[in-house]
């Protein structure tokens, strides 16, 4: 087979000092037949609660319905509770076919291991580092490339068993979705109802084409308007960022399996969640507004940079309104609500469109801690980094705003991650290193925002000139982190390692077990309902 193969070449190349090649195993099968046994548990408790209910309100509601025999005074049972016993008799049925099933897909499963990766084990760390160089042409005939294997509670197993034929016609079916999931034009929607009063009331009726009486002239458009153009566009873009855009990108990046790590497949959503604010929400927001009215003749007149930069001011608004919002609201309703999930299903158990917590089970679950979702919230950050860095010199409201904004996240977070959240996985700095490149493309849109609103004053070499001695400032910045930091970030320390003796040969067996899903492991020890994703608690499938 290719493992076989894989671990001859391995042996040949690194003699005594591999000490085993683990194989990978796909989890998928024995994780969907888990959560269902984990959902008929869940009905099992629930009838369990229903019956111990009816059993200790006493004689007369047990007896409540029953009919009395005229000769020889026999009560029968109420029917519903016959129908109980019949319904937790079925589910029992159902938990031991489940049961069956899923030590017959275990077992398959660790019979089947994929043959498209495999996790090698070596001696001594000298051979590691030589085998996860990757430039060693390893096994050619094999076709493998070889890297650093993840922390086991990092890995996503779910990638690991896509090859490359897979992820090549995957990313080719993606790319169609990824492009309408990112020029879906919520952002010029939420833009133009920021300017929607602006549009409707400018001018008279004379001079503004769609001009709306009954709306301007009313005595209710004030609070009409300030529901239409501050409300509801900050409400729209919040929900969309919040529950939309995150599960969207990871559903698709997941599919790619791509990432063989949870670290590396929240890095691919953060960068995507990062293009999509920048462009979506704040360019689109920007040009939103001026949609309404200005932007087919800006481009007929070949306008372009003039319209980014009187776009600016018109957006103004609703920029400072979103900025002021998270500031003063969102981030402190962090402190009482921290977890987004949790706001929203118990609203929905508020009003009854969600099942109630009965049993223990249900309370662990809704009380389990969740995982931090840092690429949304790294998004959300540098959204309004660049919202106060463009708007510095058109709305200098925008700066104390942000400030308030970074000053309160930093409060709410900082007890979120002592007090509520709970890491999934560790990166080892390379979120950081990806942060700080998004960061400093965050300047560089701030300045290509600021060299437009000077082109709009016909300063065309002074714009020239800022964008050009900035943008090699921003890549001296750029080369300083790569020698100076980001070097250290890729090399793999000797000081992490795992908490085992990595040269004892015994350490194999501990290490195979750390390193199979915890769906396979003998009696599922291990694993939780939201094992094995990369945010727990956010509805991943």
């Amino acid at each position: 087979s290719r493992l076989e193969a894989l671990e001859i070449e391995l042996r040949n190349l690194f003699g005594d000092d591999l000490l085993a090649v683990i194989p990978v195993y796909d989890p998928r099968r024995v994780g969907k037949l888990l959560g269902k046994l984990d959902e008929t548990y869940g009905a099992i408790h629930k009838l369990e609660h229903r019956l111990g209910k009816e059993d200790r309100e006493g004689d007369k509601n047990d007896l409540e319905g029953g009919l009395k025999a005229e000769d020889g005074g026999i009560v029968q049972p109420k029917k519903g509770k016959k129908k109980l016993r019949a319904m937790l008799d079925r589910k029992g049925d159902e938990k031991l076919a489940l049961e069956m099933e899923i030590s017959a897909a275990r077992a398959h499963a660790l019979e089947n291991p994929v043959d498209v990766a495999a996790l090698a084990v070596f001696s001594s760390h000298n051979a590691a580092r030589l085998a996860a160089s990757g430039d060693i042409g390893l096994v050619p005939s094999i076709d493998m490339v070889s890297e650093w294997a993840p922390p086991p509670d990092s890995v996503n197993f779910f990638a690991l068993s896509g090859s490359k034929a897979y992820q090549r016609k995957a990313l080719f079916w993606s790319i169609p979705f990824f492009i309408a999931l990112f020029v879906f034009p919520i952002g010029a929607l939420t833009g133009a109802l920021a300017n929607l009063t602006l549009a409707l009331c400018g001018g008279t009726p004379a001079t503004n084409p769609i001009y709306w009486e009954a709306y301007c002239d009313s005595s209710s458009a004030h609070v009409l308007g300030f529901l239409l153009t501050t409300i509801v566009p900050v409400s729209i873009s919040a929900f969309w960022d919040t529950f939309v855009m995150p599960l969207c990108c990871q559903q698709l990046t997941q599919r790619l399996r791509m990432a063989p790590s949870l670290a590396e497949l929240d890095i691919a959503i953060t960068i995507q969640l990062y293009v999509f604010t920048v462009f979506n929400t704040f360019f689109l927001g920007v040009l939103g507004g001026a949609a309404v009215t200005d932007i087919g003749t800006a481009i007929e007149d070949g306008q372009f940079a003039e319209l980014i930069g009187e776009s600016l001011p018109a957006a103004s608004n609703y920029f400072l309104n979103y900025t002021a919002v998270h500031a003063l609201f969102t981030n402190m309703f962090r402190y009482f609500w921290p977890h987004d999930g949790t706001v929203l299903f118990q609203g929905l158990r508020l009003f009854r469109l969600a099942s109630q917590p009965f049993t223990e089970r249900e309370r662990w679950i809704i009380r389990s801690t969740p995982s931090f979702r840092s690429a949304r919230h790294y998004a959300s950050f540098l959204l309004i980094f660049v919202i106060a860095t463009a708007y510095a010199n058109i709305a200098p409201f925008s700066l104390p705003l942000a400030l308030a904004f970074f000053v309160t996240s930093w409060m709410a977070w900082k007890y979120n991650a002592v007090s509520f959240y709970q890491p999934n996985y560790e990166s080892s700095g390379d979120v950081w290193l990806v942060v700080y490149r998004c960061y400093v493309a965050t300047l560089g849109v701030a300045i290509v925002f600021h060299a437009c609103v000077i082109v709009s004053k016909k300063y065309f070499w002074q714009a020239g000139l800022m964008a050009g001695v900035d943008v090699v400032v921003l890549h001296l910045g750029l080369v300083y982190i790569r020698r100076n930091i980001a070097k250290y970030v890729d090399a793999f320390p000797l000081q992490h390692v795992p908490p085992f003796k990595i040269f004892d040969p015994s350490c194999v067996e501990e290490i195979r077990q750390l390193y199979t899903p915890s769906e396979l492991r003998a009696g599922a020890c291990g694993w939780y309902p939201e094992a094995g994703k990369v945010w727990e608690k956010y509805g991943l499938l």
